[in-house]
């Protein structure tokens, strides 16, 4: 399988909105698909430099990945963080490493310009938590 990772442009912002409708989130008997309307885009701009990321699969968008740098103050001292939001891959293609990509792909990036990065996993989603 032959994932191309690449920063997402207005363009694809349809494609990552039914990405991110067909891969709701799961916690235990529950779960919530989001749909952010006509504006993919507009929850990230809110978050300041936020770096927006598609994952295609000959041509078809099948993830979307995104960070953004933030200040912080941790234990007294100032911090940038990195925090990874809106990941989410088709079901029909997680478990291929295309998370990993993701990861590969932004991380680097970002290396000499934050301090640490960070998400939110849900405690059933063994898979990404290990």
């Amino acid at each position: 399988m032959d994932v191309v990772i690449r920063e997402a442009t207005a363009a694809d912002g349809p494609a990552l909105a039914d990405v991110e409708r067909l891969s709701p989130l799961v916690t235990g008997e529950s779960s919530l698909a989001i749909d952010r309307g006509d504006d993919y885009f507009a929850a990230a701009r809110l978050m300041g430099e936020p770096t927006v990321l598609i994952a295609e699969i000959d041509g078809r968008a099948v993830g979307a990945y995104c960070g953004a740098p933030h200040p912080a103050m941790l234990g007294g001292v100032r911090r940038t963080m990195l925090y990874i939001h809106h990941a989410r891959i088709l079901p029909e293609f997680q478990d291929h490493g295309i998370g990993k990509k993701f990861g590969e792909y932004l991380h680097p990036k970002f290396r000499d310009t934050t301090d640490s990065l960070y998400w939110y996993i849900s405690r059933d989603n063994a898979h990404s938590q290990a």
